[in-house]
């Protein structure tokens, strides 16, 4: 699906996400809900990680870093398949296009 073609929404101020970020060290795979913040800060504690995204919707956009020393964090879709992986030290987008999650 593409835009509507009406003129670009401009905002005309700097943009405050209010909760719009979480940051936290995880000790077990968890999951990603609908009221999770857009930025997720996460340190795997130690160990590689699974990461689980909500059910597909169109336009769903996470911004995913994965801040341990060591070990990754695996993506996950809802059902358990497997996305990919976000590298310890390194970060990116996740996009779902309702069909499909992706790894930018």
């Amino acid at each position: 699906m593409s835009y509507s073609g009406r003129p670009f929404f401009r905002i005309p101020r700097p943009l405050l996400l209010e909760g719009g970020v979480e940051s936290k060290t995880i000790a077990a795979p968890i999951t990603i809900v609908d009221k999770d913040s857009l930025f997720q800060i996460i340190d795997g504690g130690g160990s590689n990680r699974d990461v689980t995204l909500p059910p597909e919707k169109s336009g769903r956009v996470y911004y995913i870093a994965n801040v341990g020393a060591s070990h990754n964090l695996d993506l996950k879709k809802d059902d358990g398949s497997a996305i990919g992986s976000i590298a310890h030290s390194t970060n990116a987008w996740v996009v779902c296009d309702g069909t499909d999650w992706f790894i930018l």
